[in-house]
């Protein structure tokens, strides 16, 4: 093996190590833009049911409050 070939092939397992490197790092933002996007929406859901809640509430404290005296 000639000094040539093997520094060809240094060379291309370099170049093969970095694209996966890049590989690895694009596949880990992916992953982090996608735990945002998660933490986002169950912001959300969390707010919702919250909103939900206390109107469910309000509208039951309201009609328990109108509602006849019992006889």
């Amino acid at each position: 093996m000639t000094s040539l070939s093997v520094l060809t092939w240094v060379v291309s397992a370099a170049l093969a190590a970095a694209a996966a490197a890049v590989v690895l790092l694009l596949l880990a933002a992916a992953a982090l833009v996608c735990l945002f996007a998660l933490l986002i929406l169950g912001t959300i859901a969390a707010h919702v049911a919250l909103v939900v809640l206390v109107v469910v509430a309000i509208v039951g404290d309201a009609s328990r409050r109108t509602a006849a005296p019992p006889a």
